[in-house]
């Protein structure tokens, strides 16, 4: 059975926060140490978002990548990076909110997430991305 956009869409979104899991795990350590947890919890206080015993959810993930950019992440990805952060924040929402995807649109979303992953160093996942 083929498989649709959306559903596509949903499987880079998955893929998108299992290799930025790690990523930004490892730059909020760096930058605020143990309490990096803290940290998340005021970032995501004026969001719906939160931070769970399993980690955080691809939106968060995207969020705290864009309001934590001129800090942590702008010296490690490039200015093209943020753009691709905020695109997939709109990308995620639409998917969230099961909003039709052309096959453009879901082209285009999945090079996003390939970029993005292999710019935060996670080749398999974007790989994979790649593939869907």
């Amino acid at each position: 059975m083929p498989i649709t956009n959306h559903e596509r869409v949903g499987k880079g979104m998955e893929l998108l926060q299992r290799g930025l899991q790690p990523f930004l795990e490892s730059e909020l350590t760096d930058a605020y140490g143990p309490k990096w947890r803290d940290k998340v919890k005021q970032l995501l206080g004026d969001t719906r978002l939160q931070i769970g015993g399993e980690g955080l959810d691809v939106a968060a993930l995207l969020v705290i990548m864009d309001r934590e950019w001129k800090d942590l992440f702008s010296t490690r990805l490039g200015r093209s990076h943020l753009a691709i952060v905020n695109e997939l924040i709109a990308v995620r929402n639409s998917w969230a909110h099961q909003e039709a995807f052309s096959n453009d649109d879901t082209d285009r979303a999945l090079d996003s997430v390939t970029r993005l992953l292999r710019a935060a160093g996670a080749a398999p996942e974007a790989n994979t991305a790649d593939e869907i």
